[in-house]
């Protein structure tokens, strides 16, 4: 036994903190296969977090806990490297970017299955993200030109490129990349068409392909509206776009960064972005929430008179560059802070006994909550950590589980409403868009899989909304401890993801945006099914990492899978077996006819013509005739050929190819005497129509009476 110390002789924890971070994604593999101590440390679901974070920018704001799925991570690491975007839903205002144009069910204004989006459809065919991919590596490139690395250091290079966020709008979607690129397509605003509009800076001009928003900072978190976009770039500055062609930038000190932001003792100053239909608002480390109105005359009158700086697309089309400027610092309100949970008292008729049953239930959780902790951690729970926008409000989470509902529109009051059934201790997440919102519970360990989504959607704002209104009871029985771990709402469908990578969509689907094919409608979830679950290949099938929807469509994001795909065993015994029975048969064949093995037999017409049916009447046909272009009346000069051309019977009067009844010789010759007039169709149509004797393909003498 060697005296000296060896990589085993080191803490775990140094080994999780330190060691394993800096290392190589091949090393990692290298070590995991050393001994259990070290394939137990580089399965470990908190590095594996850490990694995805710190190398995909990651979005935080939808994930599940750390210990609540253990391979959770680690499957979106692998995937990431190589992952895919689906679309479907209403094709209008170009917002599927082309990925109709793939779809095997596309109809006149929409796609009703998942549909991968194509980047150039010259561009042999690829996918949408591995061109994205090719792109960023070439540019990449430049710096790494002079190093050899290996296969393994390529493939990390290259999915550090690939597409971690995707945000749909109301006629739009945009993506961002790990890299911070962003790229958007469809019509920012499509309140009226912009066929004729090729102003890259009017917020009506449409996008039909993905294509790359050349901004001057790298991006780190997005939010969609339902026509503007904002954006979070990697020095906490706050970009926001009412056209594809225009940028502003805030500069309000509220929003803007402080000094020694994103280091270990300092997180970012803001934290979370999100935009409903008329306003943005941003939530600060703080716990302070501002808003403004990116449409009102006030944030109008604050933007710079002139851009302050112009940035050249990377494409040969100049119409696509973009020109940025700066939001005055007179825009914002901030919220008030939220209250203290109030006491509920139930004061309305309980008809079906939902609501006491409910705050029954709270009584004892919250109970429980408070005797498990102390008065500084309790008080320190009290702070926000989400938020979500719908159409005129926001919703808010605390730490503790608390949900608050504040109405928004511009020029009312803001009183926050305390959402006492959507509301418990174990809440993590909630999301909101247009007139619904949902808040849920996410699994909270690998072995128990409980989980809660609360559902409603607001038909009648009042003040008293946080008493009246409760969660759907059908959706709520039917989800709960489904592990769901992201909800998406577009404007009247819905959308769930669970831990498994699994996808349920419900609501209307009358555009397709359900993506369940022609089933169009349902209130109970229902899974999507993608291609890669339709193939018979051995492992996953398509694992689902992040979702969206907005208006009347739906997106989601696919790992790639991070093993090469093999068919199945059961796949291949089916090929194999029919490979050996159509050799066999050929080669029987083959033999039979006596034709040289190796070479094409003309005369080997073995293959069975299909016969379709009669609908001109007349009887059944009996041959497939021969779909012919040229002259109705071709061969009607050779008078040998009776029958050929327009044919005729013994009583049908002259057929083209008939010279019994001419009276010299050039009239014979020159058939119907007139020239004859060019035809698209089958040589022999009219052929089986009694009633018809005597065209197409003629009869000859004798032959008068059909066989029918």
């Amino acid at each position: 036994m060697s005296d000296h110390p060896t990589l085993t002789d080191i803490p775990n924890e140094v080994i999780l903190d330190h060691l394993l971070p800096v290392l190589q994604l091949r090393d990692i593999v290298s070590l995991s296969a050393v001994n259990r101590q070290f394939n137990l440390l580089t399965s470990d679901p908190t590095f594996w977090r850490s990694k995805t974070l710190s190398d995909f920018t990651f979005p935080t704001t939808s994930h599940p806990n750390t210990s609540s799925s253990k391979d959770w991570w680690k499957r979106v690491y692998l995937g990431l490297l190589n992952p895919k975007a689906y679309l479907w839903g209403s094709s209008d205002n170009s917002r599927l970017g082309g990925a109709e144009l793939t779809s095997t069910r596309k109809y006149a204004r929409y796609v009703d299955i998942p549909s991968e989006i194509r980047w150039n459809d010259d561009d042999e065919k690829k996918s949408w993200s591995d061109n994205l991919k090719d792109s960023l590596i070439t540019a990449l490139s430049t710096s790494t030109q002079n190093n050899h690395n290996d296969i393994s250091e390529g493939n990390e290079r290259r999915g550090k490129s690939g597409v971690v966020e995707l945000q749909a709008g109301g006629w739009s979607f945009t993506a961002r990349t790990s890299d911070g690129s962003v790229w958007v397509w469809g019509q920012l605003d499509g309140t009226r068409p912009g066929f004729r509009i090729q102003s890259w800076e009017d917020k009506h001009c449409p996008c039909p392909r993905p294509t790359k928003i050349p901004l001057p900072c790298k991006v780190e978190s997005i939010s969609a509206g339902r026509r503007h976009l904002v954006l979070l770039d990697s020095d906490n500055l706050i970009w926001e776009l009412r056209s594809w062609g225009k940028a502003h930038f805030h500069t309000a000190p509220e929003l803007t960064a402080p000094i020694g932001h994103g280091i270990t003792r300092s997180p970012p100053h803001i934290i979370q972005l999100s935009t409903g239909w008329q306003h943005s608002a941003t939530l600060t480390s703080k716990g302070e929430i501002h808003v403004w109105y990116p449409f009102s005359e006030a944030y109008e009158n604050s933007l710079s008179t002139e851009p302050s700086g112009n940035i050249e697309s990377s494409d040969k089309d100049k119409d696509r560059d973009l020109k940025y400027g700066k939001v005055g610092d007179n825009v914002l309100v901030t919220l008030p802070p939220l209250p203290l949970r109030p006491t509920t008292i139930l004061t309305e008729t309980d008809e079906d006994g939902f609501k006491s049953r409910r705050i029954s239930e709270l009584q004892d959780e919250w109970d429980g909550y408070e005797r498990s902790r102390s008065p500084k951690v309790l008080e320190e729970e009290q702070k926000i950590v989400k938020i979500a926008s719908g159409e005129d409000f926001i919703v808010a989470l605390k730490k503790n589980g608390e949900v608050w509902l504040i109405k928004v529109k511009e020029g009312e009051n803001l009183l926050w409403q305390y959402m006492e059934y959507f509301s418990s201790p174990s809440i993590t997440h909630l999301t909101a868009q247009f007139r619904s919102f949902t808040t849920y519970a996410t699994p909270t360990s690998s072995s128990d899989n409980s989980s809660a989504v609360y559902h409603a959607r607001i038909t009648d704002y009042s003040e008293r909304l946080g008493e009246t209104i409760i969660p759907d009871s059908e959706l709520l029985e039917y989800l709960k401890d489904k592990g769901i771990i992201q909800v998406a709402i577009g404007d009247y469908h819905y959308a769930a993801l669970n831990d498994k990578g699994q996808m349920f969509t419900w609501g209307q689907g009358d555009s397709g945006q359900l993506g369940r094919g022609q089933d169009k409608f349902g209130k109970t979830p229902v899974r999507v099914i993608f291609p890669e679950d339709e193939q018979e290949t051995e492992g996953e099938g398509a694992f689902i990492f992040s979702i969206t929807a907005g208006g009347w469509h739906t997106g989601a994001l696919v790992l790639g899978d991070p093993k090469p795909r093999s068919r199945s065993v059961k796949g291949k015994e089916k090929e194999e077996d029919k490979q050996v029975t159509e050799g066999e048969d050929q080669r029987e064949a083959e033999e039979e006819s006596g034709w040289p093995r190796g070479l094409h037999n003309p005369f080997n017409n073995t293959e069975t013509v299909p016969v379709p049916p009669n609908t001109r009447g007349g009887g059944p046909v009996r041959a497939m005739p021969m779909y012919r272009i040229g002259f109705a009346g071709r061969g009607a000069n050779l008078g040998g050929l009776v029958g050929l051309g327009r044919g005729r019977d013994t009583g049908a009067g002259a057929g083209a190819g008939d010279t019994s009844n001419a009276d010299t010789p050039d009239q014979a010759n020159s058939g119907r005497g007139a020239a004859p007039i060019f035809r698209v169709g089958f040589a022999g149509r009219g052929a089986n129509t009694a009633s018809a004797r005597g065209r197409g393909r003629g009869k000859e003498q004798g032959d008068s009476n059909p066989p029918w």
